[in-house]
């Protein structure tokens, strides 16, 4: 399988590539991506890694879509880049705060 290609990608709601199912068991790195707007440039948002990032990359994809933000969080989420992202999030519940986050603010693209 290609190596370093776009496994997903939404602008706007809209879903330019969709996941495929190939992924699913697949170990490896992936990178989160995204641009506030269409002239602004794309910023690394997360990177993973997993045995399985087909199934990790499809929690995510959840979270971003059927998850609301909440502001009930209680610690200051620090990425691994050492940024203050602006939000809290419970211990615990990471993903569940980080992409329904995520999703308010930009189009995102995931990269294996």
């Amino acid at each position: 399988m290609e190596m370093e290609r776009v496994i997903f990608e939404e602008h706007d709601g809209i879903i330019k590539t969709e996941f495929k199912k190939e992924y699913l068991g697949m170990k490896g790195i992936w990178a989160l991506y995204g641009k506030r707007n269409e002239k602004s440039d794309y910023v690394c948002l997360n990177v993973g890694k997993g045995k399985d990032v087909g199934l990790e990359i499809i929690y995510d994809l959840g979270c971003f879509h059927y998850v609301s933000f909440s502001e009930d969080g209680t610690k200051r989420y620090i990425n691994q880049f050492g940024e203050d992202c602006g939000f809290c999030y419970k211990l615990g519940q990471t993903q569940e705060y980080l992409y329904p986050y995520l999703a308010s603010k930009y189009n995102v693209f995931f990269r294996i």
